[in-house]
């Protein structure tokens, strides 16, 4: 897990970025054959541009300290307008590649998965 500052601060220096918010959560608690584990640590940083730019970003860190990286462009109960995904993509593309150089991330671009579930991709 990159350190919180140093993501808030790749993610606010990515033009089309005007806001960034930062929130730590925890997530649920495994069950496994040795017992119940600790609970997962969600850090969760949304992000707005203009009108028509909003991700979030989450890393959810498990009790083994494996990082699970996603990126999300979500509206509640309702597809995205085509406007916000438009302007929103190249900004989370662009946000990897900042995650990459200045966070020590490696091959988020080369092994992030693109889920195009109900919307328009150009």
């Amino acid at each position: 897990m990159p350190e919180p500052t140093r993501v808030r601060v790749a993610i606010s220096a990515t033009p089309g970025v005007d806001d960034v918010e930062y929130r730590a959560s925890e997530g649920g608690r495994p069950l496994t054959l040795t017992g119940i584990k600790p609970p997962d640590q969600v850090h969760t940083f949304s992000y707005r541009g203009g009108s028509n730019v909003h991700g979030i970003i989450q890393f959810t860190v498990d009790y083994k300290q494996t990082v699970d990286y996603s990126q999300y462009l979500l509206r509640m109960g309702r597809r995205p307008p085509q406007a916000w995904i438009d302007a929103t993509h190249p900004v989370m593309l662009e946000i990897e590649q900042r995650l990459e150089a200045t966070c020590g991330l490696t091959n988020l671009q080369s092994e992030v998965v693109e889920d195009w579930i109900g919307v328009k991709h150009k």
